[in-house]
């Protein structure tokens, strides 16, 4: 996974499951990586995760299902990471 090293991501539903162990693993092979979720709990998990990662680890709480929230979220990553390499 050398060619994540230092892109952006964005990963949805990072709060459990499938989504933070891809999450984890592309935060471990350097990228930066935006956790998204509608859980309040999404923040911790990226503070969790942020300990072993090579990578930076945000956590937002995003609803996909709602246009405004997700460009709220994009807009936010623009800003933190200069743009959104990988969805």
């Amino acid at each position: 996974m050398d060619c994540v090293e230092g892109r952006s991501a964005i990963v949805t539903g990072a709060a459990v499951g499938v989504g933070r162990a891809i999450a984890e693993a592309l935060a471990g092979a350097g990228a930066h990586v935006t956790l998204c979720d509608l859980a309040d709990g999404v923040v911790e998990v990226a503070r969790e995760l942020q300990s072993g990662a090579e990578g930076r680890i945000t956590g937002l709480v995003c609803d996909v299902s709602d246009p405004d929230s997700v460009r709220e979220t994009v807009d936010q990553v623009v800003v933190d990471a200069g743009g959104v390499d990988i969805l």
